[in-house]
């Protein structure tokens, strides 16, 4: 199935949308993994605090790359 190309200014709008819900996603997961290091002391034995890190780093990484995108889309139209 053939798809048109979208306009550069619907892919940065696009964008702008993904980006704000990684951004709650990585919110809540910041408010999840306080409460996990509340409910237990010694992190080194809590692995839900681990995984919930693991899940922060790989939501700010998603975060980037949709930044740079934008960013890239911004400066095509400069050209």
């Amino acid at each position: 199935m053939y798809t048109f190309p979208m306009e550069k200014d619907t892919d940065i709008e696009l964008l702008r949308a993904k980006l704000r819900k990684l951004r709650e996603k990585k919110d809540a997961i910041i408010l999840e993994k306080g409460m996990a290091a509340e409910d237990n002391n010694d992190l080194r034995e809590n692995s839900l605090y681990d995984y919930l890190v693991q899940q922060e780093d790989m939501y700010s990484s998603m975060i980037v790359g949709v930044l740079k995108e934008i960013k890239r889309l911004s400066e095509k139209g400069k050209k």
